[in-house]
């Protein structure tokens, strides 16, 4: 074979192989990782009725301590929260290089908003996520940042404000385990008086012998060193607390299921 036929062979190889890893696959779309990823939903410390009933309880002491991190949520990032929970209903189209793009549309606030959920498969296998938002056909902007690994058991999310300009505020890592989901909220929002602080929560699907408790939940502050630590069995929603700051001692502190006090 000539020279220039092989290099045209060989060139012409190349391409087909190429257009091939990157046409527009269906079977090859990423789809968006379960929600439980990075939901703060604690069965046990919702209910807001309750709270009133009980402002004095070991477990009003347990609901308060995460209650900032759901106003950290709420005032700051509640929009890309929830499009993400929503976004294995957008409408997929295929965009280029391993890349597909979830499109959206909604009011928002009264003002119109364009979602657009970009997913690219990298080199090795993983998935990066990113988020952007059109706010009244202005500018797009970043709200949304994350990657999951290659088997899905493992990745993180980065959820940002738009201030001038795309501002972190809160970090999401999470893991399957064999027994487990295991999440870790940090607080990366600099400005915050709360900056640096972190809540772990990790759901057991499969308790202890020597306990029922399947809802475990370390709280660690920035401003100052101790660490709060909550248990709670999800299905009778009694559970415990250590608090030693708060309590003044090293003892759990228990309510029932009526989030009543055990003495």
């Amino acid at each position: 074979m000539k020279p220039y036929l092989l290099l045209l062979f060989v060139t012409l190889f190349f391409l087909s192989g190429c257009l091939k890893f990157n046409h527009d696959d269906v079977s090859k779309v990423p789809t968006t990782p379960s929600n439980n990823t990075f939901k703060l939903e604690i069965k046990g410390l919702t209910d807001i009725n309750i709270a009133s009933q009980h402002s004095i309880s070991n477990w009003y002491r347990a609901y308060s301590s995460v209650l900032y991190w759901k106003y950290l949520i709420s005032s700051n990032i509640s929009l890309q929260y929830n499009l993400l929970d929503s976004a294995n209903k957008y409408q997929v189209e295929y965009f280029a290089d391993n890349t597909w793009i979830r499109k959206n549309s909604l009011i928002y606030d009264s003002s119109n908003f364009e979602v657009f959920l970009y997913s690219t498969i990298e080199a090795d296998s993983s998935i990066l996520w990113e988020m952007f938002l059109s706010e009244n056909q202005n500018n797009t902007y970043l709200v949304l940042q994350g990657y999951t690994s290659k088997n899905k058991k493992q990745g993180n999310w980065y959820f940002y404000k738009y201030v001038f300009k795309p501002i972190s505020v809160l970090k999401v890592d999470w893991l399957y385990t064999d027994t487990s989901l295991r999440i870790i909220y940090s607080n990366i929002y600099e400005i915050s008086d709360k900056f640096g602080s972190n809540l772990l929560v990790e759901y057991l699907s499969d308790p202890s012998k020597n306990s029922s408790y399947n809802i475990l939940i370390n709280l660690n502050n920035s401003d100052f060193t101790a660490t709060t630590k909550i248990e709670i069995d999800s299905t009778t929603k009694q559970g415990r607390i250590y608090d030693s700051i708060y309590f003044n001692d090293t003892l759990w502190h228990y309510w029932n299921s009526n989030f009543e006090n055990i003495p």
